[in-house]
């Protein structure tokens, strides 16, 4: 029995179906990550694991328990919150001791306690000090110290990067992931961020209007999206997704022809019609010049922009009135806005969506993400 269970979780809220018959697994010492755009349910699934919200339809296995109806302290779930939600009148010591204080614990054990997590985490010299005398990234620490401390069956942890700069956000996501292998405790971590979601979790829970799109590592939810939505929400820039049309050997885009029947022979079910989005990766897209290695096909377009960010280069290149971003390494000489250039697609890594559904149907070789 998985460590946690959903069985088609229903929440309404109003005339308004926020989760709709959502089922889901998580085993024990998993890292799950709920990803999703804001507003797809992913907040109000997590307040129902906690118990802060209540289902209208479904059920909630916890720890081989059901706590469908159960309230939150009972469940022995730890929470930390987008605000961290300290206490301003509080020191830091008390804020993290006020679960085991509520449950009289005594004050010899939790000065122990407190003294032994705030050790773990590098906030012991702010134990004496107030949440607003402490910086964003200490305060997050300070909310997970207090989390921590109640030895939970199941962190949940709702954005709880989201307040903090940019620097600091990624040395937090460095320092959270380090914590929770080291403890092993199951986590479930809500994020807007796919880079987050991709660099901590060991399963992916992409969501969209209550809907769960795909579950999956995050090689799998990279290399193998299931669906548009997916493709275009993972990745930055996200999968280029051009609308096409298909015969048994090329595809059209405008009016050029391309040569892709390595990826028509892998189709999972015939076409409906000829209409197709194509999917590639910016990262899987060259400039092409007539010395380079034939691996794909070559499309022709004009330049649009191109933005240097140091290492690498983003150019959007309008192809048949569809922009298509190509990810280019290694410095941005002679790329001009209005230039006329050739992109090769990388032949292996050609998605196919069958444009009704949006459902990828074509199979993908030589799955490597870090192949670029």
């Amino acid at each position: 029995m998985a460590w946690i269970e959903l069985e088609n979780i229903t929440k309404n809220f109003g005339k308004v179906s926020v989760i709709k018959n959502l089922s889901l697994q998580i085993e024990k010492g998993e890292f799950v990550s709920i990803l999703g755009p804001s507003g797809c349910g992913k907040t109000t699934l997590l307040r129902l694991i906690a118990g802060l919200e209540v289902a209208d339809k479904g059920k909630i296995n916890i720890a081989g328990t059901d706590v469908t109806f159960s309230p939150p302290n009972v469940r022995k779930i730890a929470m930390v919150f987008q605000n961290y939600a300290l206490y301003p009148h509080m020191t830091v010591f008390k804020n993290i001791s006020y679960p085991l204080f509520i449950k009289k614990i005594p004050a010899d054990e939790i000065k122990q306690r407190v003294n032994t997590i705030a050790d773990n985490l590098k906030i012991s010299p702010l134990l004496d000090r107030y949440p607003q005398q402490i910086s964003g990234g200490q305060q997050q620490r300070v909310a997970v110290a207090r989390a921590m401390i109640q030895t939970p069956n199941v962190f949940l942890l709702d954005e709880p990067l989201s307040n903090l700069d940019a620097m600091m956000r990624i040395e937090a996501r460095g320092f959270l992931k380090y914590l929770l292998d080291k403890i092993g405790t199951t986590t479930i971590y809500v994020t807007h961020d796919q880079s987050e979601a991709m660099a901590l979790a060991n399963r992916i829970v992409v969501m969209q209007n209550g809907i769960i799109q795909q579950v999956g590592s995050p090689k799998d939810i990279y290399d193998k999206p299931s669906n548009i939505f997916v493709a275009s929400f993972v990745g930055n820039p996200p999968m280029n997704l051009l609308q096409a049309t298909i015969n048994s050997t090329q595809v059209k885009i405008g009016d050029q022809y391309l040569d892709i029947k390595e990826s028509i022979t892998n189709l999972r079910k015939p076409l409906q019609n000829g209409k197709v989005y194509l999917g590639i990766r910016p990262e899987h897209i060259s400039i092409y010049h007539e010395d380079s290695k034939n691996d794909g096909p070559i499309v022709e377009g004009e330049i649009f922009v191109s933005e240097p960010l140091g290492f690498e280069t983003i150019i959007t290149v309008i192809v048949s009135d569809q922009q298509i971003k190509v990810i280019k390494f290694g410095g941005s000489k002679n790329l001009k806005p209005g230039e006329k250039i050739k992109l090769q697609f990388k032949k292996n890594k050609i998605y196919i969506f069958e444009f009704e559904t949006g459902y990828r149907i074509n199979e993908i070789q030589g799955d490597d993400y870090d192949d670029h």
